[in-house]
C-alpha cells in the first residue's frame, strides 16, 4: 500500500463516519465518496502509466548490506539507526552480523 492509498483509505473512512453520525446528509456523503473513488481511480491509472508513479510510490532503499549499515540510505529515508535497530530486534536479529548479505 502506497502512502497515497493510505491517505485515500483514511479520507474514505472519514467520509463514511461523517455520513454515519449525521454530520453530513446521505446525498452529500455519497457525492463525496464518488469524488474520492473517482480521484483514486484516475490517479491509479496515471500511476500505472508512469506519469505520477515516481511522485506517489515509495521506492525501496537498501538499509544494510550484510552487517554494514548504509547511513546515506538511512538519511535519505529519514530513518535513524535506533529505528533500524528496533526493527532488527523485532525481526529477531540480535547482532548485525546475523543480517544476511
Amino acid at each position: 500500500m502506497s502512502s497515497f492509498d493510505f491517505a485515500a483509505t483514511v479520507a474514505i473512512g472519514s467520509t463514511l463516519a461523517s455520513t454515519a453520525v449525521g454530520s453530513v446528509s446521505l446525498s452529500q456523503g455519497a457525492a463525496g465518496l464518488l469524488v474520492l473513488f473517482g480521484l483514486h481511480a484516475a490517479i491509479a491509472v496515471l500511476r500505472r502509466r508512469g506519469a505520477l508513479g515516481g511522485l506517489i510510490d515509495n521506492s525501496p532503499l537498501l538499509a544494510m548490506a550484510g552487517a554494514q549499515v548504509l547511513d546515506d540510505h538511512l538519511r535519505r529515508a529519514r530513518v535513524s539507526r535506533e529505528e533500524l535497530c528496533g526493527q532488527l530486534r523485532a525481526a529477531g536479529v540480535e547482532q548485525l552480523h546475523q543480517v544476511p548479505s
